[in-house]
């Protein structure tokens, strides 16, 4: 929900009164140490053109599934040129089902138990711990399905279900800390979120370790419980790992607009940053892997679409009128052509 033009003032001084900054093109020696991996991916993948993907024979021997990734790419394509003009809704019920189909698709055939589709560019552990080599282990293991199409059953993104850890939810008001809500001056309600969904294991594994080192009498406290009040509703099926924004208008709207979507995103980016803080403080004696908080935004004018990464540097010294001392947002924003949906 856009702000008044007064409202847009009195939000730009909190920005700025929180640290929330926006910057443009990074340059990679002020990439954080702890998301370095993750930005040299992101770059990576950000240089593959449509035309020479998956032009070598090997490499769609190796990854049969590369083909299907270009007529997804050439049906996202189709579906933006026919939302030309459009209005908001029309471009988001179009376009971001099939550009976030992946996340609500299974990657394993239920017959031979191989990859369907495998990224490219996969999750990494650092260092030689146990969790590290088991990872490596099974990655290696890995090999593409090779059963025809016709047998295996469901539509053309394998979208048979076995491992639903992702949700969303919609146009739902984001809970800020006590503080923040009363200095907004009205809500916040970003267009989509997505994050990982509190399944059985995430349950097991969060109380599990939340409840070390606590009182007998909390061992059977919820989950909900022991982090506080959520950043989204707790009705329904719970996101309890958030980690992607999307902001949308439309074609027709005026190039400022994109400056309106960093200001509607600032502190809805924030409040995911600070769930993913307080999940890892809460589990960080308990772990041998660092994961500092990460927030993908997914921003789309029309045709062109933002991704932009969101995390936590650490500042050497607080800066006059500011709130805290050594932490502040920063995001990085880059632009993508429709022709490059290839993942």
């Amino acid at each position: 929900m856009p702000f008044t033009a007064k409202e847009r003032k009195k939000v730009e001084r909190l920005r700025r009164k929180y640290r929330i900054e926006f910057c443009g093109e990074v340059p990679s020696h002020e990439w954080p140490d702890s998301h370095r991996a993750i930005f040299i991916a992101v770059d990576e993948l950000g240089k593959r053109q449509f035309d020479t993907y998956a032009t070598c024979a090997t490499a769609i021997e190796d990854a049969p599934w590369t083909t299907e990734i270009k007529k997804h790419a050439d049906e996202l394509s189709e579906r933006a040129e026919r939302c030309v003009r459009r209005n908001e809704s029309t471009w988001r019920f179009a376009c971001e089902p099939y550009a976030l189909a992946r996340l609500s698709s299974e990657v394993v055939c239920k017959f031979c138990r191989k990859r369907v589709w495998r990224s490219e560019i996969e999750a990494t552990s650092e260092g030689n711990s146990t969790i590290t080599e088991a990872l490596r282990v099974r990655q290696n293991k890995r090999e593409p399905c090779r059963c025809s199409r016709d047998f295996r059953l469901g539509d053309s993104m394998e979208a048979v279900g076995l491992n639903r850890i992702f949700g969303h939810r919609e146009d739902e008001l984001i809970h800020h800390d006590s503080t923040i809500q009363k200095e907004l001056p009205s809500a916040t309600k970003p267009d989509a979120i997505y994050g990982l969904r509190q399944t059985r294991n995430i349950e097991n594994l969060l109380n599990d370790t939340a409840c070390i080192g606590r009182p007998e009498d909390d061992q059977d406290m919820l989950v909900h419980e022991i982090l506080g009040d959520p950043p989204l509703s707790e009705e329904g099926d719970p996101v309890v790992f958030p980690f992607l924004l999307l902001e949308a208008k439309s074609a027709k709207s005026a190039d400022s607009d994109w400056d309106s979507i960093k200001l509607q995103s600032a502190f809805p980016v924030r409040t995911l940053l600070c769930t993913q803080e307080l999940l890892k403080n809460m589990t960080e004696l308990h772990t041998k892997r660092q994961a500092d908080p990460l927030v993908w935004l997914l921003m789309n004018r029309g045709e062109d679409w933002r991704v932009s990464v969101a995390c936590v540097y650490n500042g050497t010294g607080k800066k006059s009128g500011t709130i805290g001392t050594t932490k502040y947002v920063r995001c990085t924003w880059g632009s993508c052509s429709k022709r490059r949906f290839l993942e």
